[in-house]
């Protein structure tokens, strides 16, 4: 995806958390990162300290990619918890909430 399409997403996605904070719901930030430069604005409009959600879904293909990407998001962010949809890789740091992507998708009636 070209670079001006990603900062587009991440536009997209945090205008999507605030709309829906102001609404009253409770929002979690899914942080996601492509390679190096996308760290200039990938983690833009998330607080510190938040409680923060990624996907492991495509990143089996290049961990130490994926893990220079997490640990960019830890220094910038400091996250109290990283709700992981996914089995996280042993060496991700810090409050990891693993969830089965799976189980997550059911719908409950």
């Amino acid at each position: 995806m070209p670079l001006w399409r990603q900062l587009e997403s991440v536009a997209k996605n945090r205008w999507c958390g605030a709309y829906w904070q102001a609404h009253g719901l409770v929002v979690y930030p899914t942080i996601s990162w492509g390679l190096a430069p996308t760290y200039e604005f990938c983690f833009d409009g998330v607080e510190q300290h938040a409680v923060v959600a990624i996907g492991m879904i495509g990143c089996k293909r290049s961990r130490s990619a994926f893990m220079r990407g997490y640990n960019a998001m830890l220094e910038r962010l400091n996250p109290s918890a990283v709700i992981c949809f996914g089995t996280p890789f042993a060496e991700m740091r810090g409050n990891v909430i693993p969830v089965d992507y799976l189980s997550s998708r059911k719908v409950v009636r």
